[in-house]
């Protein structure tokens, strides 16, 4: 978004009106900026913009000065400073004392503004000593404010300053053991220069977790003015109550601000913090209550497979599968080998091993399975190469030989014939 400039109305000056013939003169002089010269700029939302009303005379004051009708829409509007600037100057060799009051305004969004014409009540001393008392009106002046960054476009809190600090402070003292339902305070301060408290962002939402409870704290808010300027303090704090143990974390912050001093964007980060809490008994049930329940029914549902299978075996035969892997459990070669061959005549139709494949290794295997040399994962190699050169549903749609060497007699027979 560009920046444009605003033209401010100069200095002008309004005379009061005489009723007497009196030598004694005072006059009104008004402008925006925080020197003695307007500033000519576009200015930002939330940005401190002063009005400066000077009021002089060429006798003295003889009583303090009042000004009123100083009300903008969707501006704040704020006299800080109670007391004014007073000195004295030379004009055409009269002495003359000024009073030089500040507002400062702040405006809430960006558009067009005019400050109206306000109303200056004094009292000064007349030639011969008496007080008088003179009403002055200061001259209109418009300014216009915009954002000073497309980034400020979005939803993201932000404010003007001149200077920004950000302090983070945490109840938990090192060494420290958190258990579930203790507590800890979490206390976030922002000191920012030239802006009012009730304008610095609030960085502390009501964040929700199951970790913790968090209990708000009043904000703290703080104007003052010292020798750097007006100066404002906005302190957040949040106390927070573990409900739950193991590792528990807090959010981090960024906070947005628009420096007037350099005319940039600035951030600051926030960190969060990660803190290990201790569980109590019941903190700890209830933390894995889930994890308990969903044990106890796989346990439960385990034990009832198993004693279900421990009965159904008790009055039927064990699977050979199960009984050819416990023979090879506790080394009884010579049952895994009869087991093998009852395998191989239940899906091969066939007696002897080496007719199981030609593969070499395969073949290798059996010839070994016959020997006290035999290895488990050759028993384990025939067992699978017999479950996978086998449909699994063959055996529910084709009846077993009787004789399965039968075949091979009659296509010896056949060959001898030819």
């Amino acid at each position: 978004m560009l920046l444009l400039l605003v033209v401010l109305l100069p200095k002008t000056p309004v005379y009061a009106a005489e009723n007497t013939a009196s030598p004694a003169e005072v006059k009104v002089n008004a402008w925006l900026g925080s020197g003695s010269e307007p500033e000519e700029k576009l200015w930002a939302p939330t940005e401190q913009i002063l009005l400066q009303i000077e009021v002089s005379t060429n006798r003295w004051f003889t009583s303090g000065t009042q000004i009123k009708g100083i009300e903008i829409a969707n501006v704040l509007v704020k006299q800080r400073n109670a007391f004014a600037v007073n000195y004295t100057e030379q004009e055409n060799g009269q002495t003359w004392s000024h009073q030089r009051w500040e507002i400062a305004l702040y405006p809430q969004a960006s558009g067009e503004y005019v400050i109206p014409a306000a109303t200056v009540l004094t009292q000064v001393a007349d030639e011969s000593g008496q007080k008088r008392s003179v009403t002055l009106m200061t001259p209109s002046m418009p300014f216009r404010v915009a954002l000073p960054s497309a980034e400020l476009a979005d939803s993201k809190p932000w404010f003007a300053a001149s200077k920004v600090q950000l302090v983070q402070d945490w109840s938990l003292k090192e060494g420290d053991v958190l258990t579930v339902g203790d507590s800890l305070v979490r206390t976030i301060k922002i000191e920012a220069n030239d802006t009012l408290s009730v304008l610095i962002p609030h960085l502390m939402p009501m964040d929700v977790s199951p970790m913790w409870r968090a209990y708000p704290n009043s904000p703290e808010l703080v104007d003052k003015q010292n020798r750097d300027g007006y100066v404002s303090t906005r302190q957040d704090s949040q106390t927070y109550v573990l409900q739950q143990g193991g590792e528990v974390h807090w959010p981090e912050y960024q906070l947005w601000w628009w420096n007037t001093q350099t005319g940039q964007l600035e951030q600051i980060q926030l960190e969060g913090k990660t803190l290990k809490v201790r569980h109590t008994l019941s903190s700890w049930l209830h933390y894995y209550a889930w994890h308990i329940v969903v044990f106890l029914l796989l346990a439960t549902g385990t034990w009832l497979i198993v004693m279900g299978l421990k009965r159904y075996y008790h009055n039927h035969p064990t699977p050979l599968w199960l009984s050819f892997y416990r023979s090879l459990l506790k080394g009884e070669w010579g049952r895994c080998r009869q087991l093998l061959y009852q395998r191989l005549r239940d899906r091969k139709q066939v007696l002897a091993l080496s007719q199981l494949s030609q593969e070499a290794e395969l073949q290798a295997a059996a010839l070994r399975v016959q020997t006290d040399g035999a290895k488990p994962q050759d028993f384990r190699s025939l067992w699978q190469a017999i479950r996978q050169s086998t449909s699994k549903w063959s055996k529910w749609w084709r009846l077993p030989k009787a004789l399965p060497a039968l075949a091979n007699v009659e296509v010896r027979k056949s060959d001898d014939s030819a």
